[in-house]
C-alpha cells in the first residue's frame, strides 16, 4: 500500500512539473493570455490560493473516486474500521427489535467430526438430517450450506432426507433454507438429487452470492441472481436477503416480487449445456424491494454491496460456535439455546475446499454466510450521509486545510491536519458505522496529502524566487 501511494504522488509530482514547465514554456515565448494568469496567481493571498488548490482536489477526488486506487484506498479503511470493532459489544451485540432474532450461531462439521465419519466424500445426510432437526426445533431460521446436488454414499439416508423435506412435522417452525450453487462461470444451477419441487412448507432455496476482490478477500455479496433451473428461467435470492425477509416475516406475495426475473430464454450452448441467457452476469431488476419498512436497492454498486463482518473465525465465541460432533454424542441434546436465532449449517474441514480470504482473516464458507446475514439483518445496505453533508464537510476541510497551510509550512500544516482528521474523522467513522452508515476517513487524508505536495511544491517555487533575489 505504502510503495503505490508513492507511486501516485511520484506520478503527481512529475505532472505538476510538467504542466509547470509547459507553463513557463508559453509565458517565455511571450503568451499574453498566460502572463495574465500568473499575475493574477500572483496576486491572490496565501489563503485564497490554497482555497483554489483544495478545490482543486476536491474535484480531481470526485473524479477518480471510483478508479481502483482510491477505491482500494476505502476498502482498506473499512477492513480496519471492521478489525478494530469486531469485538465491541456495539458490533457484536444485537438489537433484537430491528432483527426479530436473538442470535446467530454456526453448528460446525469439523475436522474431528469429518474423520470420525470415515472423511466421506459427502456429508452423509443421515448425520446432516440430525443436525437439522437439532437446530429447527428452536431456531427461526436453519441454513443449510451443505452440498446436496449429488446423492450421498447412503441411499437409506438419502431416502430419509427427502421424506423430511416433503413431509417436515407442523412442530417445526423454523424456516428452512437450502443453498444451492452454480456451475463455475454459467448462471446455471446444479441440479438437486431429489425433486426441487416435490419440497414441503417453509422450505426455500437461495444462493451464495459474493465477490472475490483482486486480493482474493470476499468483501461484497450480490442480492438475486437470474438463472437457469431445470432448463427453466427464473430468479434466485441470496441467502442473506431470503434469510432477512424471513425473519421479518415478509409475505408471500413480497417474496414472489423479490423472486421477479428478467430472463427469458434459457438456450442451448455448443457444449449442450442450459445456460440462462441474460443482460449481464449479476443482472437484477432494478429498483427496490419493500417490505416490513425495509427498503432494499437490488440494484446498488459500490458500498451498497458491501457487507459488514462482526463474527470472526479466530476467536469465534462459544455462543456463535457449536461442533456438530458434540451435538451428535449427546444422548438428549439441548436445543433451547437455539430459540429465535438464525443458524447456518456447515463445513471446516480442509477436504470441504470452502475457506475463504475475508477482510478478518480466513473463514469457512458457512460463517461468511452468517456474517452477511446478520450484516443484511442488523444493518441492510452500508449507507453514506446525503450528498449535502459529504459536500459541507468537504468545504469545512477546503477552508481548514487552506487556512493552516497559510499560516504553517507544508510539514507543519500535515500535523495539525492529520491531527485533526485523526481526532475527529476516525471517531465520527467508528459513532456511524454502528449504524450501518459509512463516513470514509481515508479519502480527507489521501486530500490532505494530495494538498501537501502542491503546497512543498510552491514553497520550493518561493525559495526559487527568493535566491534569485
Amino acid at each position: 500500500m505504502k510503495r503505490r501511494l508513492f507511486t501516485w504522488f511520484s506520478f503527481l509530482c512529475l505532472r505538476v512539473n510538467s504542466f509547470v514547465n509547459f507553463l513557463r514554456s508559453i509565458i517565455s515565448r511571450g503568451g499574453v493570455p498566460a502572463q495574465k494568469v500568473l499575475r493574477m496567481w500572483e496576486q491572490l493571498s496565501h489563503f485564497q490560493r490554497n482555497i483554489i488548490i483544495g478545490a482543486g482536489v476536491a474535484v480531481f477526488i470526485s473524479i477518480f473516486h471510483h478508479h481502483s486506487f482510491i477505491s482500494e484506498m476505502e476498502d482498506k479503511a473499512m477492513d480496519f474500521m471492521m478489525y478494530m470493532n469486531q469485538s465491541l459489544p456495539r458490533m457484536s451485540g444485537i438489537n433484537a427489535e430491528q432483527t426479530r432474532v436473538k442470535g446467530y450461531v454456526f453448528i460446525d462439521i469439523d475436522q474431528e467430526t469429518y474423520q470420525k465419519w470415515g472423511e466421506p466424500y459427502h456429508v452423509p445426510r443421515k448425520q446432516l438430517l440430525k443436525l437439522i432437526q437439532f437446530a429447527a426445533g428452536q431456531a427461526k431460521i436453519v441454513i443449510v450450506d451443505v452440498e446436496i446436488s449429488k446423492a450421498g454414499i447412503d441411499p437409506d439416508g438419502d431416502a430419509a432426507f427427502i421424506d423430511y423435506l416433503r413431509n417436515r412435522p407442523e412442530t417445526e417452525q423454523a424456516e428452512l433454507i437450502l443453498v444451492r450453487n452454480l456451475y463455475p462461470g454459467s448462471n446455471k444451477v446444479k441440479p438437486l438429487f431429489f425433486h426441487a419441487t416435490g419440497k414441503g412448507k417453509k422450505i426455500h432455496y437461495g444462493l451464495p452470492l459474493f465477490q472475490r476482490d483482486k486480493d482474493f478477500q470476499i468483501r461484497r455479496w450480490f442480492l438475486s441472481q437470474d438463472v437457469c433451473d431445470n432448463d427453466q428461467p427464473t430468479r434466485l435470492l441470496s441467502v442473506q436477503l431470503l434469510a432477512d425477509m424471513l425473519a421479518q416475516k415478509a409475505g408471500t406475495e413480497q417474496l414472489n416480487a423479490a423472486a421477479h426475473y428478467s430472463l427469458t430464454t434459457c438456450t442451448k450452448s455448443a457444449g449442450e449445456k442450459n445456460t440462462a441467457q441474460t443482460h449481464s452476469s449479476h443482472s437484477s431488476k432494478k429498483g427496490l424491494l419493500l417490505y416490513n419498512k425495509r427498503t432494499v436497492d437490488l440494484s446498488a454498486h459500490g458500498i451498497g454491496e458491501r457487507l459488514i463482518y462482526t463474527i470472526p473465525w479466530k476467536g469465534i465465541s462459544n455462543t456463535n460456535h457449536v461442533f456438530a460432533g458434540d451435538i451428535l454424542a449427546a444422548a438428549d441434546p439441548s436445543s433451547d439455546f437455539l430459540k429465535d436465532t438464525v443458524v447456518v449449517i456447515g463445513a471446516s474441514f480442509a477436504e470441504s475446499r470452502d475457506i475463504h480470504a475475508t477482510p478478518l482473516g480466513n473463514m469457512p464458507g458457512a460463517l461468511i454466510l452468517l456474517n452477511a446475514v446478520k450484516s443484511m439483518n442488523q444493518w441492510g445496505q452500508i449507507k453514506t450521509p446525503p450528498s449535502w453533508i459529504k459536500w459541507l464537510i468537504e468545504a469545512i476541510l477546503i477552508v481548514f486545510m487552506a487556512w493552516v497551510y497559510a499560516k504553517a509550512n507544508s510539514f507543519w500544516g500535515t500535523i495539525v491536519i492529520g491531527g485533526t482528521i485523526l481526532i475527529i474523522f476516525v471517531p465520527l467513522s467508528f459513532w456511524l458505522f454502528k449504524a450501518g452508515m459509512w463516513v470514509d476517513f481515508a479519502i480527507p487524508v489521501f486530500g490532505m496529502q494530495l494538498h501537501q505536495l502542491v503546497a512543498e511544491y510552491e514553497e520550493k517555487i518561493m525559495l526559487k524566487a527568493l535566491k534569485k533575489q
